[in-house]
């Protein structure tokens, strides 16, 4: 009894620290999004290719339904890729549309929050749920949309600064999808173990029971053989 309302309540805190992530997420990503429209780089020269690259990381949403089915894993992993191979091409079509110098306006125009921050929401779901081998793909290309993106424009000493942030929320995503996908993993092994455990001491208990019945049908059957016998009364 102790066990199940322990599972019970480790149940509910779970999803109460999942609601309060999402609600986070979806805060952070809502922020960045007004600072975009606030510094006005939708409205700028470069609108088509960050209204395109923005749109990427939305890919994933219809695809999140499908991660626990048969299919879902491989499904989710390959649209992470794909918004990480359109960000990377909206990124080299900043760069030919800038030209070889770039611009004040420009360089400005290469730092979407929005899209960074929803590029590295896609790799750690993908590193978290998606399949493996695909994943793989899939978090070197995001890992590359994220930190090129800062520097698509123009190399500069702000945009290499840039681009080092980016690297280190890429890494942190990183090690926290991995950590979370290896708990996951573990705690699935631990289960299947508790469930062939159980299922081995259901087997002996039911060989030692079926035992005894037919050990007693036999000794039963031996005794009544025993009293048919001519000689006997």
């Amino acid at each position: 009894m102790h066990s199940v309302l322990f599972g019970r309540r480790s149940s509910w805190v779970r999803g109460v620290l999942v609601c309060l992530g999402v609600v986070a997420v979806g805060a952070v990503l809502v922020l960045a999004l007004a600072v975009d429209y606030r510094s006005g780089v939708y409205a700028s020269a470069l609108a088509p290719q960050v209204r395109l690259s923005a749109a990427a990381p939305f890919l994933v949403v219809p695809v999140w339904v499908l991660r626990r089915s048969r299919v879902g894993p491989w499904v989710l992993a390959v649209a992470g890729g794909i918004a990480g191979a359109v960000s990377l091409g909206c990124s080299a079509w900043m760069h030919v549309a800038t030209g070889p110098q770039g611009s004040s306006a420009g360089r400005a125009d290469a730092y979407t929050l929005f899209e960074v921050s929803a590029l590295i929401v896609v790799l750690a779901l993908t590193v978290r749920h998606g399949a493996a081998w695909p994943t793989a793909v899939a978090a070197v290309v995001l890992c590359a949309a994220v930190v090129v993106r800062p520097v698509a424009v123009e190399v500069s000493e702000n945009s290499l600064l840039v681009a080092l942030f980016c690297a280190f929320a890429v890494c942190a995503a990183l090690v926290g999808a991995l950590g979370a996908r290896l708990v996951a993993v573990e705690h699935r092994r631990h289960t299947e173990q508790v469930r062939l455990e159980q299922r081995l001491a259901f087997a002996r208990e039911l060989h030692d029971f079926v035992a005894h019945h037919v050990t007693g049908v036999v000794v039963q059957a031996q005794g009544a053989r025993w009293s048919r016998r001519p000689g006997r009364r």
